[in-house]
């Protein structure tokens, strides 16, 4: 990495049209989760989605197990989804307020891999203490 990065880390130059591209379709992610809009989410992810949920030794593979999935599992509640970063690569932040009416709570930060204008990978990351 040091033979292709700057010396400094503040002149590591951003993608450019590729950052614009995916910051463009974070924001298409998120509306799409926000409006409960399962095709439009769909036509955001890869075929061969791949998912994982470390440390846990757990993943899914393909998008359609992973909305099954993600149907069958998720936790009771009120979700709000909100772009964030992390490491350089678009990722959101998960909240919840569980039906108990309780305050909204960071649940999991998902971090995308972005291919071709489409979500590859998703790394779901569940937040101690949010279950």
């Amino acid at each position: 990495m040091r033979a292709a990065l700057p010396r400094a880390r503040t002149d590591w130059a951003a993608g450019g049209d590729t950052d614009r591209r995916q910051r463009e379709l974070l924001r298409r992610y998120v509306d799409a989760h926000r409006a409960g809009d399962h095709d439009a989410l769909t036509a955001l992810l890869r075929e061969d989605l791949r998912v994982s949920f470390p440390p846990l030794p757990l993943w899914v593979d393909g998008r359609a197990a992973y909305q099954e999935e993600s149907r069958r599992f998720a936790d009771p509640g009120d979700y709000r989804i909100v772009a964030v970063g992390a490491n350089r690569q678009p990722a959101v932040a998960v909240l919840l307020r569980r039906p108990d009416h309780s305050p909204f709570r960071l649940h999991a930060v998902e971090v995308l891999r972005i291919e071709a204008d489409r979500v590859a990978e998703i790394v779901a990351r569940q937040m101690s203490g949010s279950t």
